[in-house]
């Protein structure tokens, strides 16, 4: 319940403004009580806030469906998280210029305290991003190139988003592994400027503290697919949690691939699941790469 709150309050906020949303206009959509919605969250602010942070979130969970991946290059899955986040951006501007019109950053501290998890969030996902695609050739140099690569997609941001210019996200991203590519291969670098120490504080906070098992991604996937079947009508709901949950124990059976792949299909002829069932099918991939290869050994 707690995500279809916040997936309609998110709506209720973009359309019709944080001000003149209520609590008790989101409990009515959401057709429960006023004070079950306070079960949930302390105030209208708490949940806006939450709100942000859930977005967030599901950015960085779409860009670890293109980790996991290994069919696209490393240089690709770059390439592909650089547009994931323009669309991102796109798709919560009015939102995000919400966020910033109702709580100035310089009135509300825990404004103040979302902004500072978010740019540390954003920095450390970012150099997350460029040494996976980089490795050790950006290592010595990677907050630097962090903060170049950060500044730039900002004003394409900013051009997309205020400005309204129509600009390709491929053509941005392919623009911007062009500037990364000369600036890490370049045999002529300037002394760093940004050094581990004097980000230290930063250094602290990892949005990707490890990669996570296919397992645990299969579980993310199936919390996703869950939140998803809450808006279907009563019987065709629990037809679809019963096997969801079929689902999730034939994944953890390498020997139940068919069964795994019907499942998928009987659910989105239900509930459109096409996103995850190429995770799915991507998650079965590798696992039987991993075992391929442990099994050479």
């Amino acid at each position: 319940m707690k995500h279809t709150i916040i997936d309609t309050a998110l709506k209720l906020f973009s359309q019709e403004g944080y001000m003149t949303t209520s609590m008790q206009r989101i409990a009515e959509e959401c057709r429960i009580s006023k004070a079950s919605l306070y079960k949930y969250f302390d105030s209208k602010e708490d949940l806006l806030i939450q709100v942000f942070e859930n977005s967030l979130q599901k950015m960085f969970q779409r860009a670890q469906e293109i980790t996991v991946d290994t069919s696209l290059s490393k240089k690709e899955r770059l390439k592909q998280k650089i547009m994931l986040e323009l669309e991102v951006n796109q798709e919560q501007r009015v939102f995000v210029d919400l966020i910033f019109r109702t709580m100035p950053l310089h009135q509300n501290p825990n404004v103040k305290e979302l902004m500072r998890r978010t740019k540390a969030a954003l920095l450390n996902w970012h150099k997350h991003s460029l040494l996976e695609a980089y490795g050790e050739d950006a290592s010595s140099y990677i907050w630097d190139l962090v903060i170049v690569f950060q500044g730039t997609m900002r004003e394409y941001i900013i051009l997309m988003m205020n400005d309204h210019k129509d600009i390709d996200k491929t053509h941005i991203a392919k623009m911007l592994m062009a500037h990364l590519d000369m600036l890490v291969y370049s045999t002529n670098k300037p002394k760093v400027v940004l050094t581990s120490e004097l980000m230290s504080d930063y250094e602290r906070f990892n949005v990707e503290k490890e990669q996570k098992t296919e397992v645990e991604l299969f579980e993310q996937m199936k919390e996703r697919l869950i939140i998803k079947s809450e808006q279907l009508p009563f019987h065709t709901k629990q037809e679809v949690k019963q096997a969801i949950e079929q689902l999730s124990q034939y994944f953890h059976d390498p020997k139940q691939t068919i069964l795994i792949e019907a499942l998928c299909l009987y659910i989105d002829a239900r509930m459109p699941m096409k996103e995850e069932r190429q995770w799915v099918k991507q998650l079965l991939k590798n696992r039987e790469n991993k075992e391929g290869n442990h099994n050479d050994k």
